[in-house]
């Protein structure tokens, strides 16, 4: 499986939803995910490899402050969620966090006033003994 292939399929992904307004726009860290030549030992290695999606003005952002509002868990992030499926589909094991970003430094964590949504995602080789996926 071509893993540069693999993200280029998800800058499509990010680009259509862009296209359909669910996003405003994104920051898409692709280095280390395209670079066969790092991606493959690392997963020889028995580790991962990690990028980071920055998702600006998501259409689900007054959910997911709303959920952090109330102290749940639950983040409705539905972008992050196709990423992962697309990667599972080219065989791999993946994981994700999320985090509401403020554009701006702010003194204060009242005053923050998040903007965007910033994943992370961690892939992991298909054969990884890890099974918590």
């Amino acid at each position: 499986h071509s893993i540069a292939r693999m993200a280029m399929g998800i800058q499509n992904i990010l680009d259509a939803f862009r296209s359909y307004g669910i996003i405003g726009g994104y920051i898409f860290d692709i280095d280390d995910l395209s670079d066969e030549v790092y991606a493959f030992p690392t997963f020889q290695d028995g580790l991962s490899v990690s990028f980071q999606v920055t998702l600006q003005e998501p259409a689900t952002l007054l959910g997911f402050l709303l959920q952090s509002q109330a102290n749940t868990f639950f983040h409705p992030e539905i972008i992050a969620t196709t990423i992962a499926a697309y990667a599972r589909q080219w065989g791999y094991k993946i994981k994700f966090e999320d985090y509401l970003m403020d554009r701006y430094y702010r003194p204060s964590n009242d005053d923050v006033q998040a903007q965007d949504v910033l994943v992370e995602f961690r892939l992991f080789s298909p054969t990884s003994p890890t099974d918590d996926f």
